[in-house]
């Protein structure tokens, strides 16, 4: 029989929750509610109220789930011990005997894992119930139906089963990203792009929560791996101490050491949480910071205990950092070194490039790691757009072990040289930055005429009217940085320095207030879970500068010479302004920077073209849209692809964009 429950109410009386002849009886206050109109009896004197019986369930189910040995869940190797938990409540006052049964559906078919009588006693309980996952690799569903004479009630959960993964060889391409692509998103790149690997952002205590949407989790990794791609894997903790991060390791060697052996701990860990069993290499992220010798040994002895620790959990350890910024070479000192090396060397301007090779990296040797151990990062924080689908990327090529099923190397590619930033000045003229060098055309495309000055690298680039602009970059042979001003698009320049940068810069972004104002936001060579900045300031047209702040390495708006924007950052989801002209900054939500620093199509009647990677306004009937495309033909390693830019062109507010302008191609 079900427990019988009656509610008794006696007017004026407090009467406290009590069992009277097996009844359980509430006072008028605390009286459960029902979910229908009670018949309601009058006893003798009008003082007490009796409600009809209400039948009740003696249970809830609460949870179901799957957890292994270690407690970890979601995600466990084919063959490998599992264990089934369920955890509930008795609302009964004492235990009860149900009929419980736990089955399991996938690729393997149906199978049954428990099935039988179970004591609940009062109160909340768990139950834990052995097994071995299934021997076929898939998602699966667990079903756990608990039965009590009438009554029944069902959960279910879903968990993953994959095959160990392998070390492969990998001399293909592939691109990390902050915020993981999605699974459609990832498909579409197989298919269509030069790229077979794709990197796995474990955590840390630096990888920034924005990045963490959700989608990086057991089952993205068993749809991702099924689809055929392989996997890095990197992890990002504490920095080094020299640096400005937040967490940062201890100066002193001993505890650097212990705080690399734990941080490996956790990158494990998580690795096993994402179903990422076998033959792995895990990769710490070490920021820039050009040390002194007492911080690269803090760094050295960090990594010694990251490499040691892996190992001693039968992984390879990997290291992630910028050639020069990040000391890479001091790695291959300790004992034993790191198992594989990724480097950061980042050409300029960042763009696919079918000819990228792991060697000749500035500041490490070509004789450290040489043995199919390297990784290079050769462009940095770009945009690329391969059937259909546009994703904001570092790219990567491969001579050394990825963690995969097994893959063999990619075909042939072409690309053309990507456009570093562009913009109109007219209905017909307009500027464009490709390859380091400075165009500008007043035929809609039909010729393009180089302006900048010979043997100089442009490193960005603006117009704030038709005949001035800015630029800045590199003379030949020439460390420091030069900013330009025009005031007759181009025939002549007048040059001024910035100084020699502190850390290798990837992009820069110019903000002219007036003839005095400027400001000059540089993006710093990173990992792509960072976005670090450098913001320069002239109070005299260019002609000295000063370091400011910056909390991101993007580009400024400035409303005067004190209140100014940023907005972006890794997930593109950051905020900040400033009052005192870029010295210093404060968080604010997106919503509350300027429409033009964060849309600037938004003045447009009509939408961008398809495959618009960006949009320049030059009046509420002018602009330009980069569109970009990308595609490979035959099997997957046997592909021509060929990514593809041009420039579209619309003058009625966006209503046609009817006018396509080619990119030029260097020397043209």
């Amino acid at each position: 029989m079900f427990t019988r429950f009656r509610y008794l109410y006696r007017a004026g009386a407090g009467l406290a929750a009590a069992v009277l002849g097996g009844w359980l009886l509430w006072p008028a206050d605390s009286r459960p509610s029902t979910a229908f109109q009670p018949e309601i009896a009058a006893a003798a004197g009008g003082t007490t109220l009796f409600l009809p019986v209400i039948e009740a369930a003696p249970f809830d189910l609460i949870s179901s789930w799957t957890a292994d040995s270690s407690g970890v869940q979601l995600a466990y190797p084919t063959g490998g011990p599992i264990t089934h938990k369920v955890s509930g409540r008795t609302i009964a006052l004492s235990p009860v005997t149900g009929f419980m049964k736990i089955t399991e559906t996938g690729p393997c078919g149906a199978g049954q894992i428990f099935s039988g009588p179970v004591e609940l006693p009062a109160g909340g309980w768990q139950r834990n119930f052995p097994a071995t996952a299934p021997d076929c690799p898939g998602v699966y569903t667990s079903m756990v139906e608990l039965e009590f004479e009438m009554y029944s009630e069902t959960l279910h959960s879903k968990f993953v089963v994959n095959d160990p993964f392998v070390a492969v060889l990998s001399t293909d391409q592939g691109f990390d990203r902050c915020v993981p692509p999605s699974v459609s998103q990832l498909a579409a790149w197989w298919d269509e792009s030069p790229y077979s690997v794709v990197n796995i952002y474990l955590g840390g205590i630096h990888y920034p929560l924005f990045c963490q949407t959700g989608i990086q989790d057991a089952f993205w990794v068993h749809a991702v791996a099924e689809q055929g791609w392989d996997f890095t894997a990197i992890w990002v903790g504490p920095q080094p101490p020299c640096t400005d991060f937040t967490h940062r390791m201890s100066a002193n060697l001993s505890t650097a050491y212990q705080q690399g052996r734990a941080e490996a701990d956790g990158a494990a860990m998580r690795a096993r949480e994402l179903g990422l069993f076998g033959d792995l290499t895990i990769h710490y992220d070490v920021e820039g910071y050009f040390g002194d010798t007492a911080c690269r040994n803090v760094v050295k002895s960090f990594l010694q205990g990251w490499t040691d620790r892996l190992h001693e959990l039968d992984l390879r350890a990997g290291a992630y950092g910028g050639a020069c910024s990040s000391s890479v070479s001091d790695w291959a000192q300790n004992a034993p070194p790191i198992d594989q090396v990724w480097i950061a060397h980042w050409q300029l301007p960042a763009a696919y490039n079918p000819d990228a090779t792991v060697w000749n990296a500035v500041c490490v040797s070509n004789s450290l790691w040489p043995d199919h151990q390297r990784i290079k990062q050769y462009a940095g924080d770009h945009t690329e757009t391969w059937g259909g689908a546009a994703l904001t990327i570092d790219s990567n090529v491969f001579d050394t072990a990825v963690i995969g099923p097994g893959s063999s190397p990619t075909g042939l590619a072409t690309a053309r040289p990507l456009v570093q930033d562009f913009g109109p000045l007219g209905e017909h003229a307009g500027w464009l930055l490709t390859d380091g060098s400075l165009y500008a055309t007043d035929d809609t495309g039909e010729t393009w005429n180089p302006i900048a000055p010979e043997s100089f690298f442009a490193l960005g680039a603006a117009f704030t009217g038709p005949e001035t602009g800015w630029i800045v970059g590199w003379a030949e042979g020439d460390q420091a940085l030069q900013v330009g001003r025009t005031l007759d698009r181009g025939l002549t320049w007048s040059f001024n320095p910035v100084g020699v940068p502190d850390a290798p810069v990837a992009d820069a972004y110019f903000e002219v207030l007036d003839d005095t104002h400027v400001w000059l936001a540089l993006k710093v060579q990173s990992g792509s879970s960072f976005s670090l900045g450098r913001l320069y300031a002239s109070a005299d047209g260019g002609a000295t500068w000063e370091m400011r702040s910056h909390p991101l390495g993007e580009a400024v708006l400035f409303e005067s010479a004190l209140a100014g924007w940023t907005h972006g950052g890794p997930a593109g989801v950051s905020a900040y302004r400033t009052l005192d002209g870029g010295r210093t900054w404060t968080a604010v939500e997106p919503a509350q920077v300027p429409a033009q620093l964060r849309a600037a199509a938004a003045v447009l009647v009509g939408a961008p073209p398809a495959g618009t990677v960006e949009t320049v306004v030059w009046n509420s009937e002018v602009a330009w849209a980069l569109v970009q495309e990308g595609a490979c033909s035959g099997e997957k390693y046997e592909q021509v692809c060929r990514l593809d830019e041009q420039i579209r062109v619309t003058a009625d507010g966006g209503l046609n964009w009817n006018v396509q302008i080619e990119i030029p191609l260097p020397g043209d």
